[in-house]
């Protein structure tokens, strides 16, 4: 009797452990739904947070006349910046583009009378300037300023379209405005550089408003890319290393093969 009274007492409390253990599980199981379904929220709320954040920039935007009124100011701006430059001496290598172009004008021939390892495109650039204002020291500050300018509409677009609206672009903007005319680092003169700068820019630009696929936009970067190229070859470097970031972080939000049909 005692025996299976002892027997009764251990299977009721085997039995109330299995209880307690199922318990424990299903109010771990709870607490872990409960704890996803916040982290699912807490997400969810952060999403919207940011998208009423771009919202409210947008909204706050400036307007056509005002963004026009702060890119005039600083076109202006660049300009006399670049003016200032008229007199100095002119730099070797901008004294060897104005001659040979010069030179290809009356009937020269590129890499062989007028020798160079550089593309075409900066010969062709210096033409371009010498039929417009002649061959003077005209044509580099006639250059300089066509390029500084497409450089400053190329960061305003950027800055735009990079999800923070027209304050982002003027800030951009009001920045390449403040160092257009910088001697340190050559940017007052129409070097090579600089419209391989342009080219890239505005790549970044359609990259930006493409949409997923796009074959139009992909064409059309190529192109960028290219006349990049056409400046000097040694840019094939960068566009291999934007492509591999461009893939890499396709693969990371899964979009490979949208990414290898863009390419």
């Amino acid at each position: 009797m005692v025996e299976k009274t002892m027997k009764v007492k251990h299977e009721s409390q085997k039995h109330g452990c299995c209880c307690i253990n199922l318990n424990f599980l299903s109010l771990q199981f709870v607490g872990a739904k409960k704890m996803e379904q916040s982290m699912g929220l807490m997400q969810h709320q952060s999403s919207e947070s940011r998208d009423l954040e771009r919202s409210t920039l947008n909204q706050t935007s400036l307007g056509p006349w005002v963004t026009g009124v702060f890119l005039a100011v600083f076109a202006v701006f660049i300009i006399v910046t670049l003016t200032h430059y008229y007199n100095w001496p002119v730099d070797r290598d901008m004294s060897l583009y104005a001659s040979a172009a010069n030179e290809l004008i009356h009937g020269e021939k590129l890499y062989s009378s007028v020798w160079d390892v550089k593309p075409p495109a900066i010969w062709m650039t210096f033409m371009l300037a010498q039929m417009v204002v002649g061959y003077n020291s005209g044509m580099i500050l006639f250059l300089s300023c066509v390029i500084s300018l497409t450089l400053l509409v190329g960061f305003y677009l950027v800055g735009r379209d990079s999800g923070y609206g027209s304050w982002a672009g003027i800030l951009a903007a009001g920045m390449w405005a403040l160092i257009a005319g910088d001697v340190r680092f050559h940017l007052c003169e129409p070097f090579p550089e600089h419209f391989m700068n342009a080219a890239i820019l505005f790549s970044i630009w359609v990259f930006l408003k493409r949409s997923d696929g796009s074959i139009k936009s992909a064409i059309v970067i190529g192109l960028l890319w290219f006349i990049a190229s056409m400046y000097k070859h040694s840019i094939v470097l960068a566009m291999a290393a934007f492509g591999l970031c461009y893939l890499l972080m396709a693969a990371y939000q899964k979009r490979l093969k949208l990414a290898l049909k863009d390419l």
